[in-house]
């Protein structure tokens, strides 16, 4: 509820998580003298539970106010980041400080009603406090899984509130029902200490340990969202799972015997322990997300509860120990409970602030795993040598002592690397078999040599993944490619900008590679952009994207602004002409709140007269139901809403308050301009108006017809219904086509937009939609009736599959020119194959806008020719360029690399001057493993002796695990007596004892 003022940040969370057990923890010293005092704990426990279902009821009222007071008084915009944060948190307080604090004093006075005298370890407390967080796992599951899809927040809370007046109510029938025991009478204000540990030290113990698990729960969630997918479901599973350690851990204690107290060591015993319970997950390391990837999505629990169910039983089963360690049956219990539970909660509210404001990302998440038992041991250690000093024997701190020093030994193991944070195993986008040990090796070791950057920045784990241009990737999950998402980033801001008459201010919200506000800010009109991004750690993707954004972070005209950018539109006094939101995934946890009716009214505020809202929506992975859902949230705040395929699998939604018919001759002019000439061509391969038509979808009569159709079924903050049905469909293709909407729209008649002052050619624009498909690297099975144009998507489709001869043999089968700047590369280079004179006419047309390209393809044409220096030459050109002109067709560059591994076999000598314009990346880290690979390859095959350390340097310090490589690595060290000669000859061992149906073991290896 409360993201609606603090947004869906981790540090948010944290803090609202704070507030409450704040909250709990003052309740719990406030009214644990009372239940001591109180004649009748149990009426006491009843009148409390029916304020907490009053106070919890009027929550969704409460909020609604302090929300809309937050927003008027401007938010962080005018407040600033400190004073909006005071602010965020003081409404919170008001918010939920009363339930919490009456919550927090139900436990204690439970606990006062059931312990007696007899119970001399508090056994009951145990027992009462293991019931009570089993039944917080059934409101977690309550909710997560069936309530808040179903019912909404709202009904939700009062749902909650119900049941405790239920449950107040049958409290008061205990008290008043016949026979029921006679009232405890009250004790007396002081009780007499009879505790087993001094006071200070239990408490003390209570708050570390409530620090300890609450970081590690942080923890948790972040490394365990990309093994679990980051949804909403994996929060609340996490959160059951932990809970239910928690209650099962109460229980245990419960069982033990009631004469027998608690003890010092006791709880020494519990910390090392724990200690160890969370250590071992660490330690098994890449094997949990290897049993998370082999057992998807049904390991979901069974990963879970490895990690976290083992470590919360123990903490569930301390707290009731260290109640015990403060005394004994009911004598004073209240207190005492109240005292330990304020401790607790207070620890577990540093451990909460401290984790989501700063440690993760100061020690990273494996850093602040290993702390956490880092912590435990030490409280360990400081409560055993008091205990010590206290008389107990030394013969029972040895196992103490044993199971602390294992946890921290176990802390030096490799722990979870890039295969576990980076593989989106629980968004099922790593899906492979293995069979033997060194395929298992090469799976691990290939995922992470792909990661050539990471951070833990404040709400999420980043990194950038290099294998085929620098893809950014959020808990795992890629969120986009500098190269492969640009056809999206780009013109996500500039269909827009484009269709507006005179585009001045833009807002984007989520930053990205850089791409959409870059290419914005080239835009001559535009004067100001806002961009907000609420990830700190993002920033440094864009810096590393500067060739294909412009530079964006040094650009005058565009100012970032790190925060939520949900409440940036709500709180900002300015007003744009284009607003780009372009979120992650919507089944990520909060990330569907960016695209509720709320949002976008907040959207439409902020738009000036004639204003244009664009939306990225998710189209693949998610079911037409969806779809239609966010057609129908979309349209109810804006009454005409376009539909564009900005790429495949990507739709782009532009909201508008009135219909406005493109000018044609304008569009006609703008698009022969820049940036807009460059964007049509460099990402999506085509030219002119048709061009831009070709990724337009549907008019807003069919969005329309599907708001209409859902019948008032919307995506709301109270009910975000897509969060859940995109988080159900992750991972599970074939379930929406964009292809099906746009057939849709023809047979409606809805497939073209409102026009005015020109025509357009409908058939080309048809056919620039495969155009485009080329531009991605795709072919096309489309059949026509039209010999010509059948001949033309036949030559694509060649071409799009490597097949350079059939696609110049088909294309040449028809009388037309290219449909656009992809068919003059593709015609350039199939007639290249030949060394064809024809192609050269077309190498020069390329050249305008790629340079590198056209040396490229004139590499190709020599090599045709014979000239294989020539050829050689304009590759070290086309190379040279590649490293600073982002724009080189993929598929052409992949090829022009094979064209230079070939031409080194046919003249062993031109391999030096390749190999040493090879050495550096391209612009982006385009085709960066083709291009270490073919590296690698013509310097061992040329001049092993004179290359090979250098080669092997790319590849280090993960080489491929593939036994030629190992062999020639070990060769190579042994040859240069380098250090790591030893390493490369146990890797090889290692590999040849692994391989199946080998009897050599490692001496083979040994005696090459």
């Amino acid at each position: 509820m409360l993201r609606l003022v603090f947004g869906v940040s981790t540090a948010a969370s944290a803090a609202v998580l704070a507030i409450f057990l704040g909250g709990l923890g003052l309740g719990g010293l406030l009214l644990g003298r009372r239940a001591d005092r109180a004649r009748s704990p149990l009426r006491l426990y009843a009148d409390l539970e029916t304020g907490v279902a009053v106070a919890a009821a009027a929550t969704p009222l409460l909020l609604a106010v302090v929300a809309r007071l937050y927003f008027l008084l401007g938010g962080t915009a005018v407040l600033g980041l400190a004073g909006a944060t005071v602010l965020r948190l003081a409404l919170a307080v008001v918010v939920l400080g009363l339930p919490a604090v009456l919550m927090g004093g139900t436990l204690p006075a439970a606990v006062r009603a059931v312990e007696r005298g007899a119970d001399a370890g508090r056994r009951r407390t145990g027992l009462l406090y293991g019931a009570n967080t089993l039944g917080a796992v059934g409101g977690s599951l309550y909710a997560t899984f069936l309530a808040l899809e179903l019912l909404g927040t709202n009904l939700t809370v009062w749902s909650a509130s119900l049941l405790n007046l239920v449950v107040a109510l049958a409290a008061r029938l205990l008290v008043a029902r016949p026979g029921a025991p006679a009232a405890a009478p009250p004790e007396s204000p002081e009780p007499a200490p009879t505790g087993a540990a001094p006071v200070a030290l239990v408490l003390v113990a209570a708050a570390v340990v409530g620090f300890a698990f609450l970081l590690m729960e942080l923890v948790w969630y972040r490394m365990l969202a990309p093994l679990l997918g980051g949804s909403t479901y994996t929060f609340g599973l996490i959160l059951a799972v932990a809970l239910a350690g928690i209650g099962a851990g109460g229980l245990v204690y419960a069982a033990g015997a009631r004469a027998r107290r608690p003890s010092l060591v006791g709880f020494v015993t519990t910390c090392v322990v724990e200690a160890l319970c969370i250590a071992l997950p660490y330690a098994l390391g890449d094997r949990v997300a290897l049993l998370a990837m082999q057992l998807r999505p049904l390991g979901w629990l069974p990963v879970t509860m490895l990690v976290a169910f083992p470590a919360a039983a123990v903490a569930g089963y301390q707290f009731p120990l260290l109640v015990g360690l403060l005394g004994a049956g009911e004598r004073g219990v209240g207190r005492e409970v109240g005292l330990a539970y304020a401790a607790n909660t207070a620890g577990a509210i540093f451990g909460s602030l401290a984790g989501g404001f700063g440690l993760i990302p100061l020690l990273t998440a494996p850093g602040a795993w290993r702390a956490v038992v880092l912590v435990l041991v030490a409280l360990g250690a400081v409560c055993l040598l008091q205990a010590l000093r206290g008389g107990a024997p030394l013969r029972r701190a040895l196992l103490p002592l044993g199971l602390g020093l294992a946890s921290v030994l176990l802390c030096l193991a490799d722990g979870p690397t890039a295969f576990w944070r980076h593989s989106a195993i629980g968004a099922g986008r790593l899906e492979v078999s293995f069979t033997a040990p060194n395929d298992l090796r090469r799976l691990l070791d290939d995922r992470r040599r792909r990661i050539v950057w990471e951070a833990d920045g404040v709400e999420s784990a980043v990194a950038l993944d290099a294998w085929d241009a620098y893809g950014f990737l959020i808990n795992g999950k890629k969120d986009g490619n500098a190269i492969g998402d640009a056809a999206t980033q780009v013109m996500l801001g500039l269909i827009g900008a484009l269709r507006h008459p005179h585009p001045r201010t833009a807002l984007v919200i989520g930053l990205g590679t850089g791409s959409t506000a870059g290419w914005l800010a080239q835009v001559p009109s535009i004067e100001h952009i806002d961009v907000v991004e609420l990830e700190p750690a993002v920033v440094h993707v864009a810096e590393v994207c500067s060739p294909v954004n412009y530079d964006v972070l040094r650009d005058p005209k565009v100012h970032l602004v790190l925060g939520d950018g949900r409440e940036f539109l709500l709180t900002t006094r300015a007003t744009y002409d284009l607003i780009v939101s372009e979120p992650s995934s919507p089944y990520r946890a909060g990330i569907a709140s960016l695209f509720t009716r709320e949002f976008y009214q907040a959207a439409a505020r902020r738009l000036a007269e004639g204003g244009i809202f664009s939306q990225w929506v998710q189209a693949y992975e998610v079911d037409a139901q969806t779809v239609r859902t966010i057609y129908a949230t979309l349209g109810e705040v804006f009454p005409v809403v376009e539909s564009w395929e900005a790429q495949l699998g990507n739709l782009l939604l532009t909201g508008r308050r009135q219909a406005e018919p493109d000018d044609l001759k304008r569009l006609a002019t703008l698009v022969e301009t820049e940036p807009y000439r460059s964007a049509l061509a460099l990402v999506w391969g085509v030219a002119g108006v048709e061009g831009l038509y070709s990724g337009f979808i549907a008019d807003g009569r069919l969005a329309a017809a599907l708001r209409d159709g859902e019948g008032g079924r919307v995506n709301t903050d109270d009910r975000t219904v897509i969060e859940f049905e995109f988080a159900r469909s992750v991972g599970r293709a074939g379930l929406f086509d964009a292809e099906d909407l746009f057939a849709l729209a023809v047979a409606r008649g809805n497939g073209r937009p409102p026009l005015a002052g020109g025509t357009v050619d409908w058939n080309l624009v048809g056919e620039l939609r495969t155009v485009r498909a080329l531009a991605e690297g795709r072919g096309t099975t489309a059949r026509v009736k039209d010999p010509a144009l059948q001949q033309r998507l036949l030559a694509r489709d060649a071409y799009a599959h490597g097949d350079l001869r059939g696609a110049q043999e088909h294309w040449l089968a028809q009388d037309v020119g290219p449909r656009g700047p992809i068919d003059v590369t593709m015609l350039a280079e199939s007639l290249s194959a030949t060394a064809d004179p024809r192609a050269l006419p077309y190498i020069e047309q390329v050249r305008v806008l790629q340079p590198p390209e056209a040396d490229a393809l004139l590499a190709r044409w020599k090599a045709s020719a014979g000239e294989v220096g020539a050829a050689a030459e304009h590759l070290q050109a086309t190379f040279r360029g590649c490293r600073t002109f982002p724009w080189c067709y993929r598929p052409l560059l992949a090829r022009s690399l094979d064209l230079a591994w070939e031409l080194t076999q046919r003249r062993p000598d031109l391999g030096a001057a390749l190999f040493e314009t090879l050495a550096e990346p391209f612009a982006v880290r385009t085709l960066d493993g083709q291009r270490v690979s073919t590296y690698f390859s013509i310097g061992l095959t040329t001049d092993f002796p004179g290359r090979c350390l250098a080669a092997f340097a790319a590849l280090e310090p993960r080489v491929p695990w593939e036994r030629r490589v190992l062999e020639q690595r070990e060769r190579c060290y042994a040859l240069k007596h380098d250090p790591r000669a030893a390493r490369a000859h146990a890797d090889l061992a290692a590999f040849v004892a692994a391989t199946p149906g080998t009897i050599d073991g490692g001496l083979g290896a040994a005696g090459r």
